[in-house]
């Protein structure tokens, strides 16, 4: 078993795990297994943040389709596999790990700060807040700026929250906000700056900018 790389019509750079296959006297490649796709911008050094998220991403699936075939592949094959996809897709390193982290807890605490402004708004306009919401929300909050503030000081997450596309949406829908325009299936992480700028103005002021 190899990898080939090919380019998607999407313009994905797509690694395969494919083995060579003798038919009617002649070699044809045979498809095993996906291992994983990254957009090339992603891998512009100028793209930091994304690029980091993107790869974290790849190798992750990548780690995955690794697992499910660990009856075939020997630690020999791996490694060589694992070679292969390191020169096009770095793996990410723990530094760049703990940017990551950062940039979530940032973005959750801001989040959460926004669904604790929606949720004030929502009790001043008489609509049917609930008290319940808003203290967790200002929950959420405070352990987000704790997660900031501890990784500013150099200290480390022992566990770090699982917080998904599907919860930021749920949260979004419990404050009576449409998800719409939150973009699906991407973790707050995940989400470009203008993504990420232009859903909060979409929560505050159901305004949609051009991004």
């Amino acid at each position: 078993m190899f990898v080939r790389w090919r380019r998607r019509s999407s313009g994905r750079l797509s690694a395969r795990l494919v083995h060579n296959q003798r038919v009617d006297g002649r070699v044809r490649q045979h498809h095993v297994a996906e291992l994983g796709a990254i957009s090339p911008a992603c891998l512009d050094p100028a793209n930091t943040m994304e690029g980091i998220v993107a790869r974290r991403a790849f190798w992750r699936t990548a780690d995955a389709a690794l697992a499910r075939f660990s009856d075939r592949i020997d630690a020999s094959l791996e490694e060589t596999i694992r070679a292969a996809l390191q020169p096009r897709v770095p793996v990410v390193t723990p530094n760049e790990l703990r940017r990551v982290s950062l940039l979530k807890a940032e973005r959750e605490s801001r989040f959460w700060g926004t669904m604790v402004e929606v949720s004030q708004r929502n009790g001043q306009e008489k609509r049917s807040a609930d008290p319940l919401q808003l203290g967790r929300d200002q929950l959420f909050q405070r352990f987000a700026k704790h997660r900031v503030a501890n990784l500013h000081r150099g200290g480390t997450l022992d566990r770090e929250r699982e917080f998904t596309a599907e919860d930021m949406r749920k949260a979004l829908m419990d404050h009576g906000i449409s998800p719409t325009y939150a973009p699906p299936r991407k973790a707050i992480e995940e989400l470009s700056d203008a993504e990420f700028e232009a859903m909060l103005e979409w929560c505050v002021n159901k305004t949609q900018p051009a991004i």
